[in-house]
């Protein structure tokens, strides 16, 4: 089961691209992935899970990697149903179909109350979301396209 729903967003749109580009004029050897911060970190996971066939033809990172350094958590599912409950969907015990269904009906006000300060991370699935990004890299298991990386200068401070 693949628990980053968000990375297949991520690639659904690259798709798209790829299929649309030619009509705004655009080349599918010159599609770019960029991202800045937690979508540099997307970018960097996009770069692992899609190795074999990234689409894209470069990639550009500023200001963050796949999971930030460290190890990314086992499960976010706790949260997720802590959401859910708290806005009578349900929990881990109800069939996950009801509990989608349930949510997508949801206000996005009431969506984020619910939601509070929780924060939602990619979590490690195997799929698109992975425990152990250090040993992937030493054995070359991503995309060997070109990648531009930076940061910015004193980026926390405002």
């Amino acid at each position: 089961m693949n628990h980053n729903p968000g990375f297949l967003d991520q690639r659904m749109a690259v798709e798209w691209v790829r299929d649309n580009i030619a009509k705004f004029g655009g080349h599918l050897s010159r599609i770019t992935l960029f991202g800045q911060s937690a979508g540099a970190a997307s970018v960097d996971s996009y770069a692992y899970t899609w190795a074999h066939n990234p689409i894209v033809s470069g990639l550009i990172m500023e200001s963050g990697a796949a999971g930030f350094g460290k190890p990314l958590p086992a499960n976010n599912a706790d949260k997720w149903y802590a959401v859910s409950k708290s806005l009578g969907c349900g929990d881990a015990a109800t069939p996950s179909s009801d509990l989608l269904s349930c949510m997508q009906k949801k206000n996005i006000t009431n969506l984020l109350r619910a939601k509070g300060s929780t924060t939602f991370k990619p979590t490690v699935d195997n799929i698109t979301g992975f425990s152990n990004y250090p040993d992937l890299a030493k054995a070359g298991n991503f995309t060997q396209i070109p990648l531009l990386i930076g940061n910015n200068d004193f980026e926390t401070g405002l």
